[in-house]
């Protein structure tokens, strides 16, 4: 969401009022006879509640081109009589708006706490931008990053950036530092803490691997601590759950087995829709549990 805030021309919260359709024939240009298609466009009818940058006002209504039936990258979608924190970019060519980054440059709110939640990042997330120090601005970043990790709505927007390797761990770990605040870089031990806390606090059963790399960055990749972990939590997960494979997945790099991989894909295939096949998956699944509170 950060480089949303930062990126896109527009960032407004406003209330779907309708969805509007058209349909265009098209005819293939290098073959006269072949048969073309019918592509439908959609768009959506937007009033601004709040605007949080751009050159749009409250109360304005705004026409936004989207296309719900791509399947590759995920989708920006709008429904009628939905509330919206949206982030937009304006044709050059025409007067209509276009999500910026699709499926991420939109979030459909479901209430007003929500909705309160996602306009106090934004206008934190400014605030911060603001500041001259460049190593102010990052801690600063950072402990945001950890507020949007602890929120389930966020929390993907939190844990991506600070995982080692994005952009923004990259271009912090760059930075120079004075000696005296080497200590300091990364996550302090508090956001640690807070982060160990979120997770084991989660209902399990709506953990996803994203999870086990905020795991990782609460205990530092020790690979005891979130083996003892798992240990622990391992037999409240249901084979069948969407975060059963994540785990096999997760534990199978955690320990470097190879075997667990092969495993793994056994396990989904009886997962699958076309072959599956319960009793295999679920013996499978208790193989592996027994596995995991076994290991030393």
């Amino acid at each position: 969401m950060r480089q949303l805030i930062i990126n896109s021309e527009y960032c407004i919260a406003g209330k779907v009022l309708d969805i509007k359709t058209k349909q265009e024939y098209i005819q293939p240009l290098d073959d006269k006879k072949a048969d073309g298609f019918t592509r439908t466009d959609y768009f959506a009818q937007v009033l601004i509640t709040e605007v949080f940058k751009g050159s749009k006002h409250a109360q304005d209504t705004i026409s936004i081109s989207f296309n719900p039936n791509m399947v590759c990258p995920g989708p920006d979608v709008y429904n009628k009589d939905t509330e919206v924190i949206t982030f937009l970019d304006q044709s050059s060519t025409d007067t209509l708006f276009r999500t910026h980054s699709l499926s991420y440059g939109v979030k459909t709110i479901s209430n007003a706490q929500e909705m309160q939640w996602y306009k106090t990042l934004i206008r934190q997330m400014q605030i911060i931008l603001t500041y001259p120090n460049v190593v102010q601005r990052q801690q600063e970043t950072i402990e945001w990053l950890v507020r949007c990790a602890e929120n389930y709505k966020t929390r993907w927007d939190g844990i991506y950036e600070l995982k080692q390797g994005s952009e923004f761990m990259v271009a912090y770990n760059m930075t120079p530092l004075l000696e005296v605040q080497r200590n300091e870089r990364g996550l302090n031990s508090i956001q640690k803490q807070r982060l160990y806390n979120y997770f084991v606090q989660t209902n399990i059963s709506t953990l996803s691997y994203w999870d086990f790399t905020l795991l990782e960055l609460a205990l530092e990749s020790d690979k005891k601590k979130i083996k003892e972990l798992l240990k622990k939590y391992i037999s409240k997960i249901a084979y069948s759950s969407e975060v059963a494979l994540y785990v096999m997945n997760y534990y199978g790099t955690l320990i470097n087995n190879k075997h667990l991989y092969i495993t793994s894909d056994e396990f989904q295939e009886a997962l699958s829709a076309t072959n599956h096949n319960p009793e295999k998956a679920s013996l499978i699944w208790n193989t592996f549990v027994a596995q995991v509170q076994n290991t030393p």
